[in-house]
């Protein structure tokens, strides 16, 4: 595939983790022609709604081999860049109102048009792609159909020679339209109705403590080889417990890091939703306090 170098061609959003940890995302957002005509990628797993699967190999965008990504102290990110706090999509543990979410996007220059690659990882949260699965997931709920996630980060770009800086610019304002669904977003009726597959995604020992009941164990690191997602033999494997012919709810206790389980889910072609172990335990309080005063 064709890469394409100069800023008209890419333009990116770094994105700085506020709300659980404190690192960086980037997302590029590449032009139509960069992608015209693109193929599904070759995972071997199901194609998302864009028709290709949610992650983008560094080859088809130029760039080497992984080796590591841009952490909260880096002063590198890849030329183009747009500088943006990720917290400012956040209202405490929850994200922002879809409204809000738009204005913000738009306000950077993006629009539901341009086609996304998401890239960046948490050190602080041990690495691993948890937050830019999180952000993918954020986007795709907008409806945003052209948005990947890129299968490595900035030390690869850096080492296949491609241009990086201390700098970010500015990208004029654009009007983002969302296409907002609650497709991919689980909630507590749902998951307490016993119609989908609920999957923890927290560590053993969390799930071990207390967990929702009929919950099936798998941890957001299995699904890891490293800070990458593991390829489509080995999630097929890590899911054989599941049916793929139900839908699946993965969650963690805010539902950050169960995001890569969501993402690992999705490129394997599961119908898959991501909620919180936090609203789930919210739920449950305010039906005992009914049942109390009900007594």
């Amino acid at each position: 595939m064709r890469h394409e170098n100069s800023v008209n061609d890419m333009v990116l959003l770094k994105v700085k983790m506020g709300i659980v940890c404190g690192a960086f995302l980037a997302i590029i957002a590449l032009s139509q022609s960069a992608y015209a005509g693109a193929e599904c990628a070759s995972l071997g797993g199901a194609c998302d709604d864009g028709g290709w699967d949610p992650l983008a190999k560094l080859d088809e965008i130029g760039t080497g081999k992984y080796d590591q990504d841009v952490s909260e102290s880096s002063k590198e990110h890849i030329s183009g860049s747009l500088a943006i706090p990720y917290q400012e999509f956040m209202e405490g543990d929850s994200l922002k109102s879809v409204p809000e979410i738009a204005e913000i996007l738009g306000n950077i220059g993006i629009s539901q048009d341009d086609f996304l690659v998401i890239y960046g990882q948490c050190l602080p949260c041990g690495g691993g792609p948890s937050a830019s699965a999180y952000v993918y997931w954020m986007m795709k709920s907008l409806g945003h159909k052209n948005v990947r996630i890129l299968n490595g980060y900035v030390q690869d770009w850096k080492d296949k020679g491609l241009p990086v800086s201390s700098s970010t610019t500015v990208r004029p304002a654009a009007e983002y339209t969302p296409q907002f669904t609650d497709r991919l977003i689980g909630n507590y009726e749902y998951v307490k109705s016993s119609q989908p597959q609920v999957v923890d995604a927290r560590t053993v020992q969390e799930y071990g403590s207390g967990s929702i009941p009929g919950a099936i164990s798998i941890p957001y690191e299995s699904v890891l080889d490293g800070d990458r997602i593991r390829n489509v033999n080995d999630l097929e494997k890590r899911f054989s417990i599941l049916n793929k012919e139900l839908p699946v709810v993965a969650y963690t206790n805010t539902g950050f890091k169960g995001s890569v389980v969501w993402l690992a889910l999705e490129i394997i072609g599961y119908d898959a939703r991501l909620y919180s172990y936090q609203d789930w335990m919210a739920n449950q309080l305010t039906e005992q306090k009914s049942s109390d005063t009900q007594e």
